[in-house]
């Protein structure tokens, strides 16, 4: 097994506790305040492939998760996402926004749609649309 880096400016990690959960980042101990409930809510996947760039024709994959809900009033919200792409042609493209509001799916399941532009890398950009994945695919 690899040495952990012992330099100053390397940050590090332990795991806490497997029972409570938590880490100590950078030999700092965090411990929950008393009486806090998590506020987690959830995820959606998220994959897709770029649009085709017709000049050097490529596209680009990408595959990820979306941030946690960010209400919008109304009872609905939308999620954060920010990924990378794979590298195709010597190089790669970020893509990131937020997506729309819930799209119900009936079943109280819901997806979200996201478009925009990737990136500037190598003298181009993508566009890119995608759909979430539901949030809990094995619930019942």
């Amino acid at each position: 097994m690899p040495k952990p880096c012992t330099c100053k400016s390397c940050p590090t990690y332990t795991v806490q506790s497997t029972e409570t959960g938590g880490i100590v980042l950078n030999n700092a101990g965090f411990t929950q305040a008393p009486g806090v409930i998590s506020t987690q809510t959830h995820v959606h996947e998220i994959q897709g492939s770029t649009a085709v760039f017709p000049d050097i024709p490529h596209n680009h994959r990408f595959a990820g998760m979306t941030g946690q809900v960010i209400p919008i009033g109304n009872g609905d919200h939308i999620h954060s996402f920010e990924l990378s792409t794979d590298f195709t042609e010597i190089h790669l493209h970020e893509i990131g926004g937020f997506t729309g509001p819930s799209i119900f799916l009936g079943n109280g399941r819901h997806v979200h749609f996201a478009s925009g532009i990737s990136t500037l890398n190598r003298g181009h950009v993508h566009e890119f649309v995608f759909a979430t994945l539901i949030d809990d695919p094995i619930r019942a």
